[in-house]
């Protein structure tokens, strides 16, 4: 991408509430054509991008509205992933990384989700899969430098998100490696993903798995099916680890006490995810 093209999208759509840095380019909606609806796209670039020559690591989050700016993210909210990882690469942490945030709208439910649930619907998460795969993807390595082999490239969601990220990795190890899956919603069709991944096997490749839940993230006031109300999310998310780690794949599982189901208590794991993902060294016990 030329540098007049990156300075037009780092400016697009900012107010002045805005709290993104100068890193975030802007690079407008996909899937109009492939998927019928549009996804606004975001990519952060380290901050040496332009003095640099070597291509980066590419972790794709998802609800992408959430991730960099408080202007647009849930009850202004945001992850600051920008801010976290300049500071990650400052610390020597992990090394510079290219965050590529994709959106989500109304259809979050639909595209985010691997099967169809008998009370929720949705089941859509091809359609997701196809945009990432064949159009944004392909899109953004042909205009930035990026690593391209599965150990380089990951996908990291929350809720519906980490569920997705999840399945995502799990149906294309060959294009994701690192997998986040934030307070997975493994309550969708009665724990699906636990039947997936035990019947299935796994991938050849083993996966580097950030895997986490807070411990006060159920709604006990919430109407539900007498399942779902017997339902112990805590040890699902504990009985999918150790069924990975049996698998092969290299699992960080992290159970946060007293953390609710918040963007702001992802955010605060979000550090730690990025160091199990990306580290490639011994990250020690700052994190």
């Amino acid at each position: 991408m030329s540098k007049s093209a990156m300075a037009r999208a780092r400016h697009r759509h900012r107010s002045g509430h805005s709290t993104r840095d100068e890193h975030v380019l802007d690079l407008g909606k996909f899937g109009f054509h492939s998927i019928g609806m549009g996804l606004r796209l975001q990519l952060h670039l380290p901050p040496d991008y332009d003095s640099e020559e070597e291509p980066y690591p590419l972790l794709y989050m998802l609800d992408g509205q959430n991730v960099f700016d408080s202007a647009t993210s849930f009850l202004g909210q945001a992850w600051d992933a920008d801010g976290i990882h300049d500071a990650l690469v400052a610390r020597g942490f992990i090394p510079p990384i290219a965050i590529a945030a994709v959106g989500s709208g109304a259809e979050r439910d639909f595209l985010y989700t691997p099967t169809v649930d008998e009370e929720e619907g949705g089941g859509r998460l091809d359609l997701l899969e196809k945009l990432l795969l064949e159009e944004i993807d392909p899109w953004l390595r042909q205009r930035f430098r990026l690593l391209d082999d599965p150990g380089n490239t990951g996908i990291l969601g929350s809720s519906l998100g980490g569920l997705a990220a999840l399945h995502l990795a799990w149906r294309n190890p060959d294009r994701f490696g690192l997998v986040g899956a934030m307070s997975p919603s493994l309550w969708w069709d009665r724990n699906v993903t636990q039947s997936i991944v035990e019947a299935d096997g796994g991938p050849d490749t083993p996966l580097r798995i950030w895997l986490d839940i807070g411990t006060e993230e159920d709604d006990d006031d919430e109407e539900c099916d007498e399942w779902l109300e017997d339902f112990d999310l805590i040890e699902a998310v504990r009985t999918l680890a150790r069924t990975l780690e049996v698998q092969g794949h290299t699992v960080e599982l992290y159970v946060d006490e007293g953390a609710e189901h918040t963007e702001s208590a992802w955010r605060q794991r979000l550090p730690a995810a990025l160091v199990h993902l990306f580290s490639r060294g011994d990250p020690g016990e700052d994190e």
